[in-house]
C-alpha cells in the first residue's frame, strides 16, 4: 500500500509539476553518498537525490506493488511513454552485489513465470526513452528486478 501511494504522489507531483511557471530543472543528480535518502537542490539549481548506501539496493526510478488480484473497477494504467532525461547516477559507493540501478521496481514478486495470471492486470508502460542517462558504476540502467512482468517495455537510448 506505501508503494502505490508513492507512486500515487509520484505522478500527482509530476502533473503539478506541468504547470510550474519557473523553468524545469535543467539535470537531475542521483548520488549514494554515506549520508541519509534525501532530495534537494545543489547550489547550481540543479535536483539532488542522495540515496544512502543502505538504500541503494533497493533504489528504482518507478516503485510501486500490485498482484493483479484486485478489482479497482476500472482499468488501471502506468504513463505509456516515460522519457528519464540528464540523469547522472553516482552509484560508486555500491555493494558487491549490486547489478545496476533499475527503471522498475518488481512490483509483483509472485509473477516469475508466463503460468501466472493476474485477474485484474493494469495497463503497463510501453516505453521509456533514455537521453544522456550515466552511471558512475558504468552498470547500465536495467528495466526491472522483474523481467518477466516488464518484458514487452521497449526501451530506447535517443
Amino acid at each position: 500500500m506505501k508503494n502505490i501511494l508513492l507512486l500515487f504522489c509520484l505522478f500527482t507531483c509530476a502533473m503539478v509539476a506541468q504547470g510550474q511557471t519557473k523553468a524545469p530543472l535543467e539535470k537531475v543528480v542521483i548520488t549514494s553518498k554515506k549520508k541519509k535518502t534525501q532530495v534537494s537542490t545543489n547550489e547550481k539549481g540543479d535536483l539532488q537525490v542522495n540515496v544512502s548506501p543502505k538504500n541503494i539496493l533497493k533504489f528504482k526510478a518507478i516503485s510501486g506493488s500490485y498482484s493483479g488480484q484486485h478489482d479497482f473497477g476500472y482499468t488501471c494504467y502506468m504513463p505509456e511513454h516515460i522519457t528519464i532525461e540528464n540523469l547522472q547516477i553516482d552509484d560508486s559507493n555500491h555493494p558487491e552485489d549490486y547489478q545496476g540501478p533499475a527503471i522498475f521496481t518488481n512490483f509483483n514478486p509472485q509473477m516469475t513465470d508466463e503460468s501466472y495470471q493476474e485477474k485484474f492486470p493494469y495497463v503497463k508502460t510501453r516505453e521509456v526513452i533514455r537521453r544522456k542517462v550515466t552511471t558512475a558504476s558504468g552498470k547500465a540502467l536495467r528495466v526491472s528486478d522483474n523481467p518477466v512482468m516488464f518484458k514487452e517495455v521497449k526501451v530506447d537510448n535517443d
